[in-house]
């Protein structure tokens, strides 16, 4: 038991499934280049060169990351991390990165636009949020990103009907979207109490 403990703290919980994904993208490019499935460890740091030049085609920016991941496990397994797997890896980082310019920002999300859309109240795809429309406006009104929207729940929602306010547990991490710790509140904004989605309370309570 304490060697299992041990053995599970040495990565934090959040990057488990980050690193994972890393490895298995490693793993798919790799494949791709040799156009059959080949073993991801050991690394040859000619695989370096042609995961790195396909991350590069893509616009990757975090080519460091797959790399490191890839490393431990190729460490872990008992094969050397030489002198040249080094010297691919930090040429490799500065070629893929080379040219790529300041991050794309996203869009802004206009929500006059969003709201004048008439979809209905039922869910636009299997297992989606009933009542759409209403869904992204309460996420955009209490500033939340999609996974933590996408992680919200109806427990979530407390309504004080007299007072017209309808109040969200919300996440206080990061880096995990399911940590509810903190209490947001909105108020009806609207003047005819009629249900509407261009007001917080009456969206909630659709």
């Amino acid at each position: 038991a304490w060697l299992e403990a041990y053995e599970t703290h040495k990565l934090a919980a959040t990057s488990v499934g980050p690193r994972a994904s890393q490895v298995a993208t490693w793993g798919k490019f790799l494949n791709l280049w040799h156009g059959e499935v080949m073993p991801s460890v050991p690394v040859e740091p000619a695989d370096i060169a042609h995961v790195g030049c396909i991350m590069k085609s893509r616009g990757y920016r975090s080519f460091a990351n797959y790399i490191s991941a890839i490393k431990q496990d190729h460490v872990r397994a008992g094969y050397p991390w030489t002198h040249q797997h080094e010297l691919e890896a930090k040429q490799g980082v500065r070629s893929v990165s080379r040219g790529q310019g300041p991050p794309r920002q996203s869009a802004p999300l206009v929500v006059d636009d969003f709201v004048s859309l008439r979809i209905g109240s039922c869910a636009v795809v299997a297992g989606g949020p009933v009542n759409p429309v209403g869904t992204i406006f309460i996420g955009a009104a209490f500033l939340l990103r999609e996974i933590e929207l996408s992680y919200a729940r109806l427990s979530h929602l407390r309504f004080n009907r007299s007072k017209l306010r309808v109040s969200l547990d919300l996440p206080v991490s990061n880096t995990d979207p399911t940590a509810v710790g903190c209490t947001r509140v909105w108020g009806c904004t609207c003047q005819d109490f009629v249900i509407a989605n261009d007001c917080v309370y009456h969206a909630a309570l659709a």
